[in-house]
């Protein structure tokens, strides 16, 4: 009887490109990966997701991917839990200690909805909102070269294992991705196969304010920092969120830094392509 891979097993066995604000180098990878779940509960597709609602969520309690599935060009986007608008600040309301005695007088004489209206004005925190949860960026992986019809698609999420997964022919070749999120070494992996070698683009963009990618050798670092909402400033900055790839058949190309996205080329030489990339 085939036994499934566990997570353990999957961080154990993997050489990864891992992603970690958003990386770990692995083992070589195992035969383990070519096997997959069929039998333990999973979210499973036909086709890549075009909206965000349909990505599927891999996390580990501080980092976050969405897994759009795509083929020759892949997206993840990506979360950690202390980025969101504004700053620190003071939510209370300067009118408050002036009001108050009057909503406790209109309560008392029975005028709640008056109370209710003068409370809402100049006791209530300001601003009337919460700052919102934000995407630190994107992790593309792009295999420039690759092209034809795409057969034998599908994309899941094993619910057991934690791992999304997608899988695909493409131009004669046979690929693979496995996307989790380990809690241990706080790093999101990539580990991307393929049966016959082929190149690949990794890159980091954001859509933050002032975001700004760097290359160096087999890693690319994204920093910038947060906007404001609801006259909050932005006060957050983020640095080092760094997507790094690992592989023992590669050679690698520095990619140009731009503005709001960089990354990094690899070219295969030959033998099965063996990917892994992780984002901290």
């Amino acid at each position: 009887m085939a036994v499934e891979p566990t997570r353990r097993d999957m961080l154990e066995g993997a050489a990864a490109v891992a992603v970690a604000a958003l990386a770990g180098p692995g083992a070589g990878p195992s035969q383990a990966w070519a096997a997959a779940s069929a039998d333990g509960p999973r979210l499973w597709y036909r086709q890549p997701a075009v909206a965000w609602t349909e990505a599927l969520p891999v996390g580990n309690g501080r980092l976050g991917a969405m897994v759009f599935g795509g083929t020759a060009s892949e997206r993840l986007q990506l979360n950690e839990d202390t980025l969101w608008t504004g700053g620190p600040y003071d939510p209370v309301n300067p009118a408050a200690h002036a009001a108050l005695p009057e909503v406790r007088r209109l309560i008392d004489a029975g005028k709640f909805a008056e109370a209710q209206a003068i409370a809402n004005a100049q006791v209530m925190g300001l601003p009337k909102t919460q700052m919102a949860y934000q995407p630190v960026g994107d992790l593309m992986l792009e295999m420039p070269g690759v092209a034809g019809a795409v057969g034998d698609y599908v994309r899941q999420l094993d619910l057991d294992a934690a791992v999304a997964t997608t899988s695909f022919t493409m131009g004669g070749t046979r690929f693979r991705r496995d996307v989790f999120a380990s809690p241990g070494d706080q790093v999101i992996a990539v580990h991307l196969v393929g049966d016959r070698p082929f190149d690949l683009l990794v890159g980091l963009e954001s859509p933050q304010l002032g975001a700004s990618v760097s290359v160096d050798g087999a890693t690319v670092t994204l920093a910038g920092h947060n906007g404001e909402r609801a006259g909050i400033a932005g006060r957050l900055r983020f640095a080092g969120a760094r997507a790094g790839f690992d592989c023992g058949w590669c050679r690698l190309e520095g990619g140009q830094p731009a503005s709001r996205r960089g990354g990094t080329h690899g070219h295969g030489a030959g033998g099965d392509g063996d990917e892994l990339s992780s984002v901290r």
